[in-house]
């Protein structure tokens, strides 16, 4: 990378402008390329995140395991989504409820401190977020169930309940 300059710059031209152009898009390139990379491995470090007593929520992780919870109607354990509103009507989990991550702040008082709680959205970071949030806000019984797409079946689509 600190070699010796191109041979182009001893005589500047059009040629010299494209090898400049060329290592400029290239570098740019190598940029955009690790910050997707970076981006998904640490959204996906966050799936079965759980807060300090939420461990017992793991049992859940595996699809199956949580079809089998949503089947049940469980009410003691909530579940939400905090994806955009449009993007929890055109289709979420079974039971889950929408508390998009933007207006999680004004549902505070629908979520009870002493709940199991599971948030998922897309693939896990924004979740994340909430939880950590939540957390700040005295939660402690929660987990990162991580993006919408590990769901196995048929999502539901339109507003619950």
């Amino acid at each position: 990378m600190w070699g010796r300059a191109p041979a182009c710059l001893a005589v500047p031209g059009v040629a010299c402008r494209r090898v400049i152009y060329n290592n400029y898009l290239m570098t740019r390139i190598k940029i955009v390329i690790l910050s997707i990379l970076s981006f998904l491995i640490l959204t996906a470090c966050f799936e079965g995140y759980t807060s300090s007593d939420g461990g017992h929520l793991k049992v859940y992780m595996p699809p199956d395991t949580m079809k089998e919870l949503l089947e049940k109607n469980n009410r003691e354990i909530m579940v939400i989504d905090v994806r955009p509103f449009n993007a929890y009507e055109k289709g979420h989990l079974p039971g889950a409820v929408s508390m998009p991550s933007s207006e999680i702040k004004n549902h505070l008082s629908e979520i009870e401190k002493n709940r199991d709680v599971i948030l998922y959205c897309e693939t896990g970071g924004r979740a994340q977020q909430v939880i950590k949030y939540l957390e700040e806000e005295g939660y402690s019984r929660l987990m990162n169930w991580g993006g919408y797409t590990r769901w196995e079946w048929d999502y539901t689509q339109g507003i619950y309940p």
